[in-house]
């Protein structure tokens, strides 16, 4: 089972992926994950503040997923697709 997680909201690079691939805007993912809380029915993704976190989650559990900037990519991950 994945686990995703997101970065901190704010982060550049996670605008750009709500933007491009959720084509969603932030009001809208909040929107989204209030009425989920609220009917029990899930809880949103964890979030870390920054790509060398995220790095470093991603590199000790082959379960999670997620997105960071290209350019803080290193060869811990494996890269699933570029945006």
């Amino acid at each position: 089972k994945a686990v995703a997680v997101n970065l901190k909201l704010g982060n550049e690079t996670r605008k750009e992926f709500e933007k491009k691939v959720l084509r969603k805007s932030a009001s809208q993912i909040k929107a989204y994950w209030s009425k989920r809380v609220f009917s029990g029915k899930g809880k949103p993704p964890p979030e870390l503040v920054s790509d060398k976190d995220v790095l470093t989650m991603v590199a000790s559990d082959s379960n999670v997923i997620a997105y960071i900037d290209a350019a803080s990519v290193d060869d811990t991950v494996k890269v699933i697709k570029v945006f």
